[in-house]
């Protein structure tokens, strides 16, 4: 389960078992959320059937990072991340990305700039 204060707009999560990005977030009460996606339709969903979505090697890749050392390092622009040791901003070390949205938004924290995601 996501959880709602983490949500924001840019955020890519499967909902109904499809990979959508949050195109805007009118109303979050209890726990329902009302948002959009793709075609901007209106969707209310228990915040529970919002599911983040893994960062996987896969999921690094379509975030634009490039991999080294066979696969043990990726690399985009100032962020890294190591297998063995974890992620990295420059030489500092930054907290686990575990999902795709938590990124998306340490990425814009960091740099100022909204990260393009490939899901083609």
């Amino acid at each position: 389960m996501i959880e709602v204060k983490e949500l924001r707009i840019g955020n890519m999560v499967k909902y109904c078992a499809s990979f959508v990005e949050i195109t805007s977030v009118p109303k979050i009460k209890l726990e329902t959320v009302y948002f959009h996606f793709g075609s901007n339709e209106n969707y209310c969903a228990y915040i529970k059937e919002i599911i983040p979505i893994l960062m996987t090697e896969e999921w690094l890749l379509k975030c634009g990072f490039k991999p080294c050392n066979r696969n043990y390092r990726f690399i985009l622009g100032r962020f890294t991340y190591n297998v063995g040791s974890g992620w990295f901003f420059g030489n500092k070390k930054i907290r686990k990305q575990i999902h795709v949205h938590q990124f998306q938004n340490t990425y814009f924290a960091l740099t100022g700039e909204e990260i393009t995601i490939s899901v083609t």
